[in-house]
């Protein structure tokens, strides 16, 4: 589910506590189903991969498209976390 696969980067990010190799693997299977996120999911994903400086250009390509086209979605918070 998006929001889990968001919500274990978040957890991680928020205890500056970075694995890059779960990174990875949350990052490959998000990859696929970026469509599925929503604008929350979207922003705390971006938030977390940034965080840690996390570096995974098919994610933040995949995100960043959905960012765009959801724009209208994120409210204040969710477009102070993804800038």
């Amino acid at each position: 589910k998006p929001q889990h696969i968001s919500n274990t980067l978040w957890a991680f990010a928020t205890l500056a506590f970075h694995d890059a190799p779960l990174f990875s693997v949350l990052a490959a299977g998000a990859v696929g189903r970026a469509g599925e996120f929503n604008a929350q999911d979207l922003s705390c994903g971006l938030w977390s991969l940034a965080t840690v400086l996390h570096r995974d250009a098919p994610l933040a390509a995949a995100f960043a498209a959905q960012a765009a086209h959801r724009a209208s979605a994120f409210d204040a918070q969710s477009l102070g976390q993804t800038a």
